[in-house]
């Protein structure tokens, strides 16, 4: 699965391609098809000020060094895992940003409607998928027995750090 977008210079979507429209149906949300999204802001779809400041922080370096910036990251439901490459590069006085699955795992069998009981709702890093319950970050894949609901999005520290070290280079 492969999708792409390209952002104009105010960050507005200008167009989608690949695979676009068929991940946004597989993730039950007709809203972020392609002619639902184009001509929006990217920061319409970026939920919460940590993920903001992380893409944004990657933009700013792609557009000052004129020179592709390549991540990887995760993009779980809550049966499904799947890491995703992306790479951002200049294009047209905008961006142009690439997105590739290059894996995907089983965290459960499908099942009833999640939450279900004893569902634990707390913080997920954007990023990594990881979950924030007491203090250990937890990846959802690591323990299938347990059911995590995101209660807000955030940036975890640890992938704060490996950005910092990445654009710092």
């Amino acid at each position: 699965m492969q999708s792409f977008y390209r952002l104009d210079e105010r960050d507005r979507i200008a167009e989608c391609r690949g695979d676009w429209d068929r991940f946004a149906l597989d993730n039950g949300s007709s809203r972020s098809m392609a002619r639902a999204v184009q001509g929006r802001m990217i920061w319409d779809f970026v939920d919460g000020i940590d993920m903001s400041s992380y893409l944004g922080a990657i933009f700013f370096h792609v557009r000052r060094e004129v020179r592709p910036f390549e991540s990887s990251y995760r993009c779980d439901s809550p049966y499904r895992a799947r890491r995703f490459a992306m790479r951002v590069e200049t294009s047209s006085g905008g961006l142009l940003l690439t997105h590739r699955m290059t894996w995907h795992g089983i965290i459960r069998d499908v099942g009833p409607d999640l939450p279900g009981d004893g569902a634990l709702s707390v913080p997920r890093c954007s990023v990594c998928c990881r979950f924030h319950a007491g203090q250990a970050w937890i990846d959802p894949v690591a323990a299938p027995e347990r059911v995590f609901v995101p209660a807000s999005h955030c940036v975890c520290p640890a992938c704060k750090a490996e950005l910092r070290a990445r654009l710092a280079v």
